[in-house]
């Protein structure tokens, strides 16, 4: 019996263990320890192990080291472990052995040990495996022993191959086939047959269980463990599966149970769905220390559920008490093996139990075998111990620091809480810190650790707990403040509440202990609340008032000291509300609204639309006066604007709408206070359009297609029919029409360049019509602006066009002809034409303009293809002598004027004057000097009357009078008869 022989071992070694404890407490030395691990063959070594696997734990857990080798050297405190050396196939001098999984109990109590520890092994023998009902199949087998280690594994298509396998003992055969590994494994128990043979019957697994695992509540549990249990020889082994789903097979006689952390394992006993139920095994250990600290009892409670196997025993892996049981045959040797364990347990807690650095030691224990209660479903038993430490006394309460082993949650594979407490018997001093969690009190609870380690507690002087009240939270149905306490001191707290309205007071962070440096209020702390007609107990206090209450709070912490506070509520009514103030900032303007304004119920407010308003109503107060002190109550604000709603003093919004038809934008601002009385605002917002109408221009044919090019000479329709204004209908929009040349001058309408064919007869003017028929003659880059308005603001859509042309383009590309032009005389000149269009023309007529006049045309009849240049013999005569500007132009019926005009070519030539009008001129010139000669002559030699007048006027007045003189001499009587 495995357990049996464990427990030998163990208690020999626990015999060293308990006559060392007697003496005086020590701290452990330290041991250089040589392990070196043989295989023997019967009595004989036979050398060293391959590479086993190896465990040392202290008899209690504690320590744990694990390592691979067949010698090792680590360093170990003075005391008892357990050594497990883990199954291990070794091939030495060409044969195989194959040792056990070995326990060997090491007693450490010198400076430098050397242990050999011998590890039993089977002699592995060359042998024949014979496959039946292979069916030329391929298979995998997997050979193992019965404590579950996998030797040889091997993948075959053939009846029969060779392996190393034990000879005289019996070993398991698993096997499956490759083309149905969902079908499970087949397992076999075999011993060689004669003349090293083995035969293995293939075949489908007899027993197939699958299903998903959940726990009672519904969550579905993913990591657990089934146990496979063999009563007939008395092995069990452990799958992990970690998906929630499981799926096994075996041959029939097989048992199987899951078993998880935390709950109760369940048989398996057909496929479908399994439900597990929680349930934790907790191990008691209760610690209580002396007055002087020199001595110390244990007692060591077991409370195991059927899902927990006995700790520390053998077999503790198979996590069920009634497999555990199984596995030791009897269950009287099963009781027996326990007692023994829990008896032997208290030998070492002088490991596990420190005060100051210093171990107590073992003085008597036993094991109350009266209190135990077992079947297979749970056990309950107790253990005693008491200890002494003769260098301890009172003083050391002072400055005491306790050091305590915890098991971890883990230590076996299904979940036992090691739980533990302690009572001390001082009532000046009280736990301060704790490398783990703990309860304060006395006594103190160490709580469960997932992790076995030495936990750390230290006490110090105990000092009265004090209220830190501005912590204490206040709520009723309704509320909206975060908190309710207007003022607060140690000794006084004031608290505002609604009128005639439950509401509660939890004191649970208030109450704090300073020596823990936590606040405390679960058991055995209290808090009791009294005035002259009322009394409560309890850390979270409901009432109803109407009207301002005093209260005397006394709190009392895990230690038993107390301290007292005043809590005063006071009662707000419903005719106490907060003035409101606020002010609303765009744009880095800041507007006020005072509380003259806002408390009337109503505010209106004009805004831009799409810019971040930010209101503050920070300067909103409710002032209470108590005792002659005046308080400020918290407030809590809540802003509703369209669909939107904010909390906060400052909140930001914008309004995205503007206002329309002078409809206002509707908020609200409520103010609460902290005694649930509110002023609630209504906010009117005029909110100033801000979002431009779209200007849309789209161009279509006369057929209303839209179209993506402008052709020159043809009429094309813009329209702003897809502009959109986002909050005013299209009634509400009115149109402007701009056409420009590239260089930004604008292009008159109706003119050479531009005609106006029709538009909206709605509209008094073209250009404010919502669509326009025009007609651009001209091939070139044009602009086209659409301006959008609406009652307020305006949007505009540019866009830029080169008009397109696809008919002939006749352009004269050059005029040549020889000499010089004179007037009058027909000169012959020669005029090139190139066709720049995308069609060829048939005929053409080039036009000569002298001036802009009409000069001279004449048609002809070739043919002009495209990019092909022709020269065109046309004779003129110009009238006119002196500089002459002549157009060339080339026209076809197929080509538009504006066309024609853009390939004109401009010459001005120099027309000089004939010869026989030069001749003429000349005679006429010097018949004109001989008239004016003769006409010279006769005036001053007087042949012509009125002559000597004439000459008479033309002389000096002295001169005249002198002729004249001369004259009336001889008709003196006369001129006096005048």
């Amino acid at each position: 019996m495995l357990s049996a022989i464990l427990i030998a071992v163990f208690l020999a070694g626990m015999a060293n263990v308990t006559a060392a404890s007697s003496s005086s407490s020590y701290a452990p030395s330290t041991s250089h320890v040589n392990l070196n691990m043989y295989v023997m063959e019967g009595k004989n070594q036979v050398g060293f192990a391959v590479n086993p696997v190896i465990y040392i734990n202290a008899s209690q857990g504690q320590y744990t080291f694990t390592d691979t080798g067949n010698s090792l050297n680590v360093s170990l405190s003075y005391g008892s472990y357990l050594v497990t050396v883990m199954p291990t196939l070794s091939i030495i001098g060409g044969a195989h052995y194959l040792t056990n999984k070995t326990y060997y109990y090491l007693d450490v109590n010198s400076a430098n040990q050397a242990v050999a520890i011998n590890l039993k092994a089977v002699v592995l023998t060359y042998s024949t495996v014979n496959l039946k009902n292979l069916n030329g199949e391929t298979t995998t087998l997997m050979f193992s022993t019965t404590e579950g280690y996998n030797f040889f594994t091997k993948t075959t298509n053939s009846s029969s191959f060779s392996a190393y396998l034990p000879n005289g003992t019996m070993f398991y055969a698993n096997s499956y086939y490759n083309s149905e590994p969902s079908q499970g494994v087949t397992s076999q128990i075999l011993t060689l047959e004669s003349k090293n043979t083995v035969t293995i019957e293939l075949g489908r697994s007899a027993v197939n269980y699958f299903g998903a695992v959940y726990s009672k509540s519904g969550s579905k549990i993913n990591s657990f463990k089934i146990v496979e249990f063999n009563s007939t020889i008395n092995h069990y082994t452990t799958v992990s599966f970690n998906s929630g789903l499981y799926y096994i097979s075996a041959q029939g006689g097989t048992e199987f149970m899951i078993a998880a952390n935390g709950y109760k394992p369940v048989s398996i006993t057909t496929s479908g769905t399994l439900t597990l139920i929680p349930s934790t095994s907790n191990v008691f250990k209760n610690y209580s220390l002396g007055k002087n600290l020199q001595t110390l009892s244990v007692v060591t409670h077991y409370n195991l559920n059927s899902g927990t196997a006995f700790p520390d025993m053998a077999n503790s892996t198979v996590m069920s008490l009634s497999y555990q049981e199984a596995l030791d045959n009897l269950s009287t040797g099963f009781v027996n093996d326990v007692e023994k364990i829990a008896g032997h347990m208290p030998a070492n807690t002088y490991y596990s139990f420190m005060a100051n650095n210093s171990y107590y030691n073992l003085t008597n224990s036993h094991v109350d075998m009266k209190s135990l209660v077992y079947n297979k479903y749970s056990l309950s038993l107790y253990t005693f111990a008491n200890y002494t430490n003769t260098k301890m006394s009172s003083k050391d309460y002072k400055n005491l620091v306790l050091k305590v082993y915890q098991k971890g949650t883990q230590y076996t594979p299904s979940t036992v809480n090691y739980l533990t407490y302690i009572n001390y018997n001082n009532i000046n001093v009280s736990v301060q810190s704790a490398s783990s969690s703990v309860t304060y009190g006395n006594p103190f609870e160490i709580m469960p650790v997932s992790k076995s380690s030495m936990v750390t507690v230290s006490f110090g002087k105990v000092q009265n707990p004090y209220f830190v009240n501005s912590n204490a939270v206040v709520y009723y149905k309704g509320m909206v403040t975060t908190s309710s306490v207007i003022n607060t001191t140690a000794r006084n707290t004031l608290v505002v509440v609604p009128y005639n309205t439950i509401f509660s007071i939890n004191m649970s962070k208030t109450l704090y202990n300073p020596i823990i440096g936590q606040y405390q209020y679960k058991s055995p702390v209290s808090f009791m609340w009294k005035n002259s007609t009322t009394s409560y107990n309890g850390y979270n206090y409901s009432l109803k008032l109407m009207k301002t209450t005093e209260f005397l709070l006394t709190g009392m912490d895990s230690s038993g000291f107390s301290n007292v506070t005043n809590v005063t509520f006071i009662v707000l009514k419903n005719t106490e509300s907060p003035n409101v103030n606020f002010t609303y900032t765009f744009n880095g303007k800041v507007h006020k609204v005072m509380s003259s304004t806002a408390n009337t119920g109503t505010v209106s407010i004009t805004v831009p639309q799409n810019s971040q308003v930010t209101f503050d109503a920070s300067l909103s107060s409710l002032n209470l006066t108590y005792n002659k002190e005046k308080y400020s109550v918290q407030l809590s604000y809540s802003w509703m604007f369209p669909n939107s709603t904010l909390k906060g003093a400052t909140v930001n919004y914008q309004f995205t709408t503007p206002t329309i038809n002078g409809v206002p934008k509707l908020g609200m601002l409520n103010v609460t206070s902290a005694g649930n009385t509110t002023r609630s605002v209504q906010i009117k917002a005029i909110v100033n359009d801000t979002t431009n109408p779209s200007a849309v221009v789209t161009i279509q044919n006369p057929s209303n297609k839209n179209i993506t090019a402008i052709p020159a000479g043809s009429p094309v329709i813009l329209t702003a029919n897809y502009s959109a204004d986002k909050y005013y209908g299209k009634s509400k929009l009115s149109y402007n029409w701009t056409f420009m040349f590239a260089n930004g001058t604008k292009i008159p309408a109706n003119t050479a360049n531009l005609t106006i064919l029709k538009y909206d007869s709605s509209s008094s003017v073209w250009n404010r019509s919502a669509w326009v028929e025009v007609q651009f003659n001209l091939v070139a880059k044009i602009h086209i602006s659409l301006k959008v308005t609406n009652p307020v603001l305006s949007g505009y859509d540019n866009i830029s066009y080169t008009t397109t042309y696809s008919g002939p383009k006749l352009l004269v590309s050059g005029v040549h002809y020889s000499g010089t032009f004179s007037q009058g005389v027909t000169k012959e000149v020669q005029v090139n034409v190139t066709n720049h269009g995308k069609v060829s023309v048939t005929g053409l007529t080039i036009v000569v303009y002298d001036n802009g006049a009409l000069l001279k045309s004449k048609s002809f009849t070739q043919t002009l293809a495209v990019n092909q240049t022709r020269t065109y013999d046309i004779n003129i005569s110009l009238a006119n002598s002196g500089s002459q500007s002549l157009s060339f132009q080339a026209s076809n019926s197929a080509q538009p004027n504006f066309v024609q005009k853009d390939g004109q070519l401009v010459k001005t030539v120099s027309v000089g004057v004939s010869s026989d009008r030069v001749l003429l001129v000349i005679v006429a010139i010097i018949v004109i000097i001989l008239i004016l000669a003769l006409l010279y002559y006769r005036l001053t030699k007087g042949k012509f009357p009125g002559a000597a007048r004439v000459r008479q006027q033309s002389l000096p007045q002295s001169n005249q009078k002198k002729i004249t003189d001369q004259k009336q001499v001889p008709k003196k009587d006369s001129n006096t008869k005048q």
